[in-house]
């Protein structure tokens, strides 16, 4: 090989390198952009946490624990275009100390209605039997939360 070609090769050889390098830097970019953008069509499985509650999702539905009530959600979490999620079902305020015989367990109809937004959830609940909206909630995926149970 002539000095020539050695000298070519030697500044050529980095620069072919280093632009196979930068196109597989690119491609990951755009593989990764594509799996943020995608759209979700259920609440994410997992944990949910926010101020005193709770939120485990599953595949059919979801477990909710409160401070002094508890809940699920008795239906998949599917989310519309918007990211919006409406699910029936049950949500039993509790009481402190033993529960007697032939007390009421205080299990009522619920509607689970909110929204996703990245890594956050707001979750409103209403108890449909009576009309009332029991309250709005923020949550954070892979959060835990500390909660006082009634005693």
């Amino acid at each position: 090989m002539s000095h020539t070609k050695a000298i070519l090769v030697a500044f050529a050889l980095p620069l072919v390198i280093a632009a196979l390098w930068q196109e597989g830097i690119c491609q990951k970019r755009e593989k990764t952009r594509t799996a943020v953008t995608k759209k979700m069509d259920s609440v994410r499985q997992g944990r949910w946490g926010g101020r005193g509650v709770i939120l485990d999702v599953t595949e059919s539905g979801a477990v909710i624990e409160f401070d002094c009530a508890s809940g699920a959600i008795n239906e998949p979490m599917a989310l519309d275009k918007n990211n919006r999620f409406e699910a029936k079902g049950t949500h039993m305020t509790e009481r402190p100390g033993p529960v007697r015989m032939g007390q009421e367990d205080g299990e009522q109809s619920a509607l689970y209605t909110g929204s996703v937004d990245a890594e956050t959830l707001t979750l409103t609940i209403e108890l449909t039997g009576a009309k009332q909206i029991i309250g709005t909630f923020t949550l954070a995926f892979g959060k835990s939360s500390r909660l006082r149970k009634c005693l």
